[in-house]
């Protein structure tokens, strides 16, 4: 499976604003946290799961025009 990562951030408040917000406007977005291992590790926004890179590649590129920033296409776990 892949996901699109949207987003790294160290503020939790703000990384769960970005997933409500893109929630909001229709995404699957989620929030990773930081494993306990490492604890001030960033809170990753990130969008679907898609059983493809192509096709996740294919929407990181609609995201990546409609949010104006560049994506990363990842696998998940």
């Amino acid at each position: 499976m892949y996901t699109i990562q949207i987003a790294a951030l160290n503020d939790p408040l703000r990384a769960r604003a970005m997933v409500a917000d893109l929630a909001s406007a229709g995404f699957a977005a989620y929030l990773v946290e930081p494993p306990p291992s490492d604890p001030d590790g960033p809170f990753r926004v990130r969008v679907g799961r898609f059983p493809s890179r192509t096709l996740a590649q294919q929407t990181a590129g609609a995201l990546e025009s409609r949010l104006n920033q560049k994506l990363w296409v990842t696998r998940s776990k």
